[in-house]
């Protein structure tokens, strides 16, 4: 897309000298002619324009949708990372012994998780 959008210089330019033959050519042509030429003429620059306009949008659309899968990108690594960090302190610490402590020892991993999760959606 971008090579096309790098072409349309040449498009304009090839329009132009279209409308500079159109314009030698009108003196010498009979009136259907001329209304013929000036339509093709009109048809073609409003193809371009319309081309123009779209290849625009959908690259807008495509630098849009990189942006937004970077951003996904960053944010898993960031969540892959602090579980990670997680799983090592999980690594680290000894099974609790009593129910109590167990109790506790999941709450805080809960409590852990659950700061993770509202930073991945902002």
């Amino acid at each position: 897309m971008q090579t096309l959008i790098e072409q349309f210089p040449r498009g304009d330019q090839l329009l132009a000298d279209l409308k500079v033959q159109n314009m030698e050519l009108l003196p010498h042509c009979p009136p259907d002619m001329k209304s013929q030429l000036m339509q093709d003429f009109s048809s073609h620059s409003t193809r371009l324009g319309n081309l123009q306009a779209s290849l625009r949008t959908w690259l807008d659309k495509v630098n849009r949708l990189l942006q937004m899968n970077q951003s996904c990108q960053d944010k898993l690594q960031h969540i892959l990372t602090e579980l990670s960090s997680q799983r090592e302190i999980l690594a680290d610490l000894s099974v609790p012994a009593t129910f109590g402590d167990l109790r506790q020892y999941i709450k805080s991993v809960e409590v852990n998780i659950g700061e993770l999760i509202p930073n991945f959606f902002y």
